[in-house]
């Protein structure tokens, strides 16, 4: 059509505080995007789930918290036998283990549940939850604002989720 009117923006640049956050979140979280839990256990780089067709694979998605990331997780979990035999339990009772690490600190939680909505787009089978902290916020975006595994059967695990808010990321404390 015809462009009744344009309007140019410049690009804002990051202050000191975001170049900060920036740097900070990764280091935290090295390794951003979705990853699959492989044979060995081992988080691998993968692909967004496709749709389940007929087969419905049942489905273990992790979302971590603030200044975390799911090797961290894991390497918890291996800390201990009885969490060493959990992983082993995890991997014969589920088709995909998935592992969403995502910026916590210079990214709103919404735009990583929008990062999240965009991975699982394709993807319609039975799901379950696990998600620490912030990470409950950013499920909880995904499922109720962005829709998340629209008609499949979803059961989440909120750890520590601070759903109603909380006074740390007030702004006189951050």
């Amino acid at each position: 059509g015809e462009t009744i009117s344009q309007y140019k923006y410049d690009k804002l640049l990051l202050s000191q505080v975001g170049k900060f956050l920036e740097s900070l979140d990764a280091k935290l979280t090295p390794r951003l995007g979705l990853r699959r839990l492989d044979a060995q256990g081992v988080l691998q780089p993968a692909q967004p789930p496709a749709s389940n067709g007929a087969k419905k694979r049942r489905t273990l998605l992790f979302v971590h918290g603030t200044f975390s990331n799911n090797d961290h997780l894991l390497e918890e979990l291996r800390s201990t036998q009885e969490g060493q035999n959990f992983v082993g339990r995890l991997l014969k009772h589920y088709d995909d283990v998935f592992a969403f690490d995502h910026s916590t600190l210079s990214v709103s939680p919404v735009l990583n549940a929008l990062d999240l909505a965009r991975m699982f787009s394709a993807f319609d089978g039975p799901i379950d939850v696990v998600c620490h902290s912030r990470g409950g916020l950013v499920v909880r975006w995904w499922l109720e604002g962005f829709g998340g595994v629209a008609g499949a059967e979803r059961k989440v695990v909120l750890v520590g989720a601070p759903l109603a808010g909380t006074s740390l990321v007030a702004p006189p404390r951050l």
